[in-house]
């Protein structure tokens, strides 16, 4: 993981993830943050950077029900 300081007159600065590889490929038990690209039905899809996205229900977060689904945008999670 590596961090660009912030110039004068920005935000938080800059974090990235340096690799070898030129695309990632998702395994099971990584760590990933994803942008929720679509919601169908009780699925949300999740763009994590590999070449599908990937598929959460939202009963997988705690104390969510049919009656109180989650509205998130970014999601941290494990594969």
């Amino acid at each position: 993981l590596r961090h660009k300081e912030p110039g004068s007159g920005s935000g938080g600065g800059v974090y990235w993830v340096d690799s070898q590889q030129k695309r990632y490929v998702p395994v099971k038990g990584d760590h990933v943050i994803g942008i929720v690209t679509a919601k169908s039905g009780d699925i949300f899809k999740v763009d994590v950077g590999g070449s599908e996205p990937a598929s959460l229900s939202y009963l997988s977060f705690e104390g969510a029900t049919k009656r109180n689904r989650p509205n998130v945008q970014a999601i941290s999670s494990r594969l």
